[in-house]
């Protein structure tokens, strides 16, 4: 009960505390929102202010020119007798009229009025540096008032600072230990001083060293900039090549889907077929199973070997019926095919292709024999050529030197060049034949791939339907020769199964290739 209670306090002063926030904001909220309403208002009434500044001073500007016109036209005799009283400086006024004397005199009071401003501010800084300079005379006599105290006092100072003797004990004065206290100190501040500058100094040294090698870092970082940025276009254009890929892959995906999505309607569609044609064909032997039984019930008295006879040939039937279902399901799960006539189309072309395979082979070999024996017709050839020139070489060098020296050399050489010549001549031949025998190899991989393929498929289909006896479920009935299928649709069927699997081994291929 207790913890019951704190925790009903608990949630009471949260729930408290919850109002109060909630109120708290719903204040600033007012409150904003008032503020907001002032400032518009407060906006408002300025421009409505300034508004009415403008209209105003308009037309104190509009009374003020029409009060000068009146003074001007009623005053001026006023005007010309005062204009005579000018300076002789001013009196080329007199021939002008009184506009055009009123604006002179406004224009040279005006410019009277800056010199005057400027005067002042001059007048202002000196007094400024005036006040300045007479600090530091103060500073100055000050110092010099206190050297000369100090020079001044100092005999007496020496002469009081000897140790006096008095009644056998020694006495220091004072103001010496002072003295010697503040030369220490002054020491201290010299020494200090010198080691601030000494690190002014240094500083100042490594600064102007930043400032010979700014340049060369400036080229850097411009150089690395310029670098950045290229790598960024290089970047930017591979983005947009990485998104346009991606784009073109979503449509094939989006494309691929749809087939997909197509194709397994359509085979769900067959399937339903499929299986609507077996429940008819299981309604009719149903139904010829009922006629067979009511016939056998009607003339079991008269004929009861025949009753049997028809109930045995029903069993027969059915159980043909249901082998027939289990080997098209097996043949269906093996090759992934629901339509007979497909199955068999496959088979057919399987044997052409197979054909066609071993023609390419034959060929290949036909070709590779006949360029081999080119290429060693053309390397003897090359080596009797070779052998000519060396041989040639050799019999102009004998002529130039001494017979028997240049016989026993020429016939050393002979037998030393021919390994070599043959051994370069094999090399630049290698190397040109190395093309043809890459294509035809290719050629002949591709080939027997294919034919491992084409066996490797038959071997699964021979091991799947190793179980069917083809010679058990064939029917020697004519009348159900229509529906049942013979020992030729088995075999297009199983090789229109091979047809499907080399196509799509050859697909995954190409797709691997293409990669």
């Amino acid at each position: 009960m207790p913890l019951k209670s704190g925790f009903r306090n608990i949630q009471a002063q949260i729930e408290e505390i919850k109002l109060k926030i909630s109120l708290l904001e719903d204040d600033k909220k007012a409150y904003h929102e008032n503020t907001e309403q002032m400032i518009k208002e407060n906006r408002e009434n300025i421009l409505t202010l300034r508004r009415e500044n403008k209209i105003k001073r308009k037309e104190i500007a509009k009374n003020s020119v029409k009060n000068i016109i009146t003074l001007i036209s009623a005053d001026g005799d006023m005007i010309g007798k005062s204009l005579q009283r000018l300076p002789t400086d001013m009196k080329f006024l007199t021939k002008h009229s009184a506009t055009v004397a009123i604006e002179t005199l406004d224009e040279k009071t005006c410019d009277l009025i800056k010199s005057l401003n400027i005067l002042r501010y001059e007048r202002k800084n000196k007094e400024s540096e005036l006040q300045n300079l007479q600090k530091q005379n103060d500073v100055l006599t000050d110092s010099n008032s206190s050297s000369e105290l100090i020079t001044s006092n100092l005999p007496d100072l020496i002469s009081d600072s000897n140790m006096v003797v008095n009644n056998g004990t020694n006495f220091i004065n004072p103001k010496h230990l002072e003295l010697e206290n503040q030369l220490d100190k002054t020491r201290m501040k010299c020494r200090e001083a010198e080691q601030i500058q000494h690190t002014y100094h240094l500083i100042r040294s490594n600064l102007e060293d930043e400032q010979q090698a700014l340049p060369s870092i400036l080229d850097e970082v411009e150089a690395d900039i310029k670098r950045l940025q290229g790598q960024l276009k290089q970047l930017k254009t591979l983005e947009k090549d990485a998104k346009a890929t991606l784009e073109a892959a979503k449509n094939e995906y989006e494309k691929k889907e749809k087939i997909f999505l197509s194709a397994k309607k359509s085979r769900d569609s067959e399937l339903a077929r499929v299986k609507r044609d077996i429940d008819e064909n299981k309604m009719h032997g149903q139904a010829v199973q009922q006629r067979i039984k009511n016939r056998g019930t009607s003339s079991s008295v008269k004929s009861p070997n025949s009753n049997q006879a028809t109930m045995a040939e029903v069993e027969e039937n059915n159980e043909k019926i249901k082998s027939y279902e289990e080997a098209f399901s097996i043949i269906k799960k093996a090759t992934g095919i629901s339509d007979t006539k497909e199955l068999v189309r496959r088979f057919k072309t399987q044997q052409y292709r197979s054909e066609q395979l071993n023609e390419l082979k034959e060929k290949n070999d036909a070709i590779l024999e006949m360029l081999t024996n080119e290429k060693l017709k053309k390397q003897q050839e090359f080596q009797q050529l070779e052998y000519k020139k060396t041989i040639s070489s050799l019999r102009e060098d004998d002529e130039n030197n001494d017979e028997k020296v240049d016989k026993r050399s020429a016939l050393k050489n002979e037998n030393f060049l021919a390994p070599n010549n043959d051994a370069n001549l094999s090399d630049k031949n290698d190397e040109d034949d190395e093309a043809k025998k890459r294509e035809i190899l290719m050629k002949l991989e591709r080939s027997s791939n294919l034919l491992t393929q084409l066996k490797t498929g038959v071997e699964h289909l021979h091991d799947k339907l190793k179980t069917f006896q083809i010679e058990d479920l064939v029917s020697n009935n004519d009348e159900e020769d229509g529906d049942v299928m013979t020992r030729n649709d088995m075999k297009k069927l199983a090789q229109q199964i091979i047809e499907n699997k080399t196509k799509r081994r050859q697909v995954k291929r190409k797709k691997n290739i293409a990669k």
